[in-house]
């Protein structure tokens, strides 16, 4: 992810949007301020639970087969639904990074038949980014440990390799969460 967003910062067509997405970063900032657990709960609701479900449902559930049916390739249909969930986003610094999430999550969808596994890994997502900025202000070592070890590569290698086996796992005894 963080080699994506790198890359994503040369494309100079992202560079047109930047000065109002640093607008919006600073709106958004202000929003994940938290200073209480109710509003890291609220803001769980708000940034993580509903625009998750809402999103995997429209863009999986709905998006993803419509373009299954009409190019007959579920890759070309899980790369198109994640370009128009990315572009959707309207924050073209993250515009490849979340393109790659957009593909994870539909090839999850695809392999398993299963969107609530779509969902959950989208709510995770962002409910982690939720969390991180709840706790970085009493505790700077959180992002030290998220960009050391949860961003190596490494890890993030064998994440992957325990998800595809989790995910070959579910479609071989066809489980159902």
């Amino acid at each position: 992810m963080n080699g994506l967003a790198e890359l994503n910062k040369w494309i100079p067509i992202f560079n047109w949007f930047k000065e109002d997405e640093i607008k919006k970063t600073v709106a958004l900032k202000q929003y994940l301020a938290m200073d209480s657990l109710l509003q890291l709960a609220i803001n769980m609701i708000i940034f993580s639970l509903v625009p998750s479900f809402c999103e995997e449902v429209f863009f999986r559930g709905t998006m993803q087969p419509i373009f299954y049916r009409y190019f007959h390739n579920p890759w070309i249909a899980i790369f198109i639904t994640a370009f128009i969930f990315s572009a959707f986003h309207m924050q073209f610094s993250g515009f490849l990074p979340r393109l790659l999430a957009g593909i994870v999550l539909g090839g999850i969808f695809y392999l398993t038949g299963n969107l609530w596994l779509s969902v959950i890994g989208h709510v995770l997502y962002n409910g982690l980014v939720v969390i991180l900025n709840y706790v970085q202000p009493q505790n700077q070592s959180v992002s030290i440990f998220f960009e050391t070890i949860l961003l190596n590569p490494f890890v993030i290698v064998l994440a992957a390799i325990v998800m595809l086996f989790a995910v070959r796992h579910l479609q071989r005894d066809d489980v159902e969460l």
